[in-house]
């Protein structure tokens, strides 16, 4: 069966069903989800020289601005108990990860995060 595109009702996400038979019967599909994340990394890119130029260091500040099919990806591999969990070991955990060289991508800013009290606004 040919792959079906799915109509998800956001302009920057698309989904394609795919359909699996392997003829014994073990018939299933997945649902892959595409998304251009070229403008979150643009704007990313942007507001890193803006906070370099103009360091902010107040109460609150955003950090990070991470595309959809991004946070799916990492639910996926490391679960939380919820998808809202703030919980201090996931936001340490989340923290890592953007205070890692490998996701220096999705932050909006140069500090690094380490310990500091963090909220996530999924």
């Amino acid at each position: 069966m040919k792959p079906r595109r799915l109509d998800t009702g956001h302009t920057d996400i698309s989904e394609v069903m795919h359909y699996h038979t392997d003829g014994g019967g073990n018939d299933k599909f997945t649902i892959e989800r595409i998304q251009d994340v070229k403008p979150y990394l643009e704007q990313n890119k942007q507001a890193q020289r803006y906070f370099s130029e103009n360091p902010q260091r107040g109460e609150l500040r955003e950090v990070a601005d991470i595309p959809n099919v991004i946070v799916e990806k990492w639910l996926n591999e490391d679960p939380p108990t919820s998808v809202c969990d703030n919980s201090k070991e996931n936001m340490q955990r989340l923290a890592r990860k953007l205070d890692s060289p490998e996701y220096k991508f999705l932050r909006t800013d140069t500090m690094k995060i380490g310990n500091q009290k963090m909220c996530a606004d999924w």
